[in-house]
């Protein structure tokens, strides 16, 4: 009954914050830009796709990394590269499906850099850095009105079947063999390809149900709530203005995003994994109701303001609303961590934006 009451509150909170919501209407959708300084855009995607595969190459991140790397005195380096990937992922996205037609060699770059991040997302063994990417390009694709082939649906669905067992496989591999990443997946995949595929596509929709159904871990934090001490009563919220933007070199104690692999050490005494008991459960591990109706009372207020203020009619608008939704869609962050993210996204976006993007010398006008 009290998880029920807990979700009950947080939802709560984010339906009065509805009221303060005024999303712009979208009407006739023009998407017009031009690229400003070309060679610089075309070098960065280059170096970022590189620096990406140096990263999970050499197992600096992706499962059983080295957290340290994450969250260490220099993380921001790499959280740097985190967030302004999904900025170029989208931006290329756009030129690629738009019906203006641009240089072919920003086709071959889209592609490549796509292409990386999916081979990158499979190696690191977090099914969710394949997914991201699918979902990055998705709106660029529908907003040119592009439709979906039923063929790749369904070979989308069956891929995504067949993703789990392989990564749950590639998981073990290197947790008890010293292989290395590459040879570990193409071993991982082998094995689950080599067994019955009818089985592994029922497995892998068992997997997904299993993964999905956060329930017991609501209860779990509800249950173990008075013995969680790693934050409590929004403290970290007081330093939240600051510390989204302020370097961990300058503010070391600021808070650390590894709650979920904290969490389930508590649990299984094993550092090889994490766990999260979902946005309500990090929220209850607060101190209970109080804490989860405020949380998500300021999480609601920051998406209504966000809402109120996009222009969907705009690339910006829309490059915001990819890589919001990705995050949003996903009932699993604890909330401070979310909006701390939400905070570096923007003001990424906006430095992004104004370094690379302009508005079209002539009008273009889409059907």
């Amino acid at each position: 009954m009290m998880v029920l009451v807990t979700i009950l509150t947080g939802l709560l909170a984010m339906k009065i914050t509805d009221y303060f919501s005024k999303p712009k209407q979208s009407g006739f959708v023009s998407i017009q830009f031009d690229l400003k300084n070309k060679k610089i855009f075309f070098y960065s995607t280059l170096l970022i796709a590189f620096f990406n595969l140096y990263l999970i190459l050499t197992g600096k991140i992706g499962y059983g990394s080295d957290s340290s790397i994450l969250y260490g005195t220099f993380s921001f380096i790499f959280q740097g590269f985190q967030l302004i990937t999904p900025f170029f992922l989208i931006v290329l996205a756009f030129i690629k499906f738009s019906p203006v037609r641009y240089p072919g060699k920003y086709n071959y770059l889209f592609y490549f850099f796509f292409i990386v991040q999916i081979s990158t997302g499979l190696i690191s063994g977090m099914k969710e850095s394949v997914l991201v990417p699918i979902i990055l390009i998705s709106v660029p694709y529908l907003t040119y009105n592009h439709k979906i082939p039923k063929k790749i649906i369904v070979l989308g669905f069956l891929s995504l079947l067949i993703l789990y067992p392989v990564n749950t496989v590639y998981r073990n591999i290197l947790n008890n063999k010293d292989i290395s990443r590459i040879s570990a997946f193409r071993l991982a995949t082998t094995e689950v390809l080599s067994d019955d595929f009818v089985d592994n596509l029922i497995s892998g929709g068992q997997s997904y149900s299993s993964r999905f159904s956060l329930f017991p871990w609501v209860m779990y934090s509800v249950q173990e709530e008075k013995n969680w001490t790693e934050y409590k009563n929004l403290d970290r919220y007081l330093i939240l203005p600051l510390a989204w933007i302020i370097p961990r070199t300058l503010l070391p104690d600021k808070p650390t995003s590894n709650t979920g692999a904290i969490l389930y050490k508590k649990i299984t005494g094993s550092e090889s994994n994490s766990v999260t008991p979902s946005t309500y459960g990090w929220a209850y591990f607060e101190g209970g109701l109080i804490p989860v109706f405020i949380s998500f009372l300021l999480f609601g207020l920051l998406i209504s303001i966000i809402e109120s203020k996009i222009n969907m009619d705009s690339l910006l608008g829309l490059i915001i609303f990819t890589t919001l939704i990705t995050g949003l869609i996903k009932v699993e962050a604890d909330i401070y961590f979310r909006i701390a993210g939400i905070f570096q996204l923007l003001i990424t976006i906006f430095f992004l934006y104004k370094v690379f993007i302009r508005k079209p010398k002539t009008e273009i006008l889409y059907p």
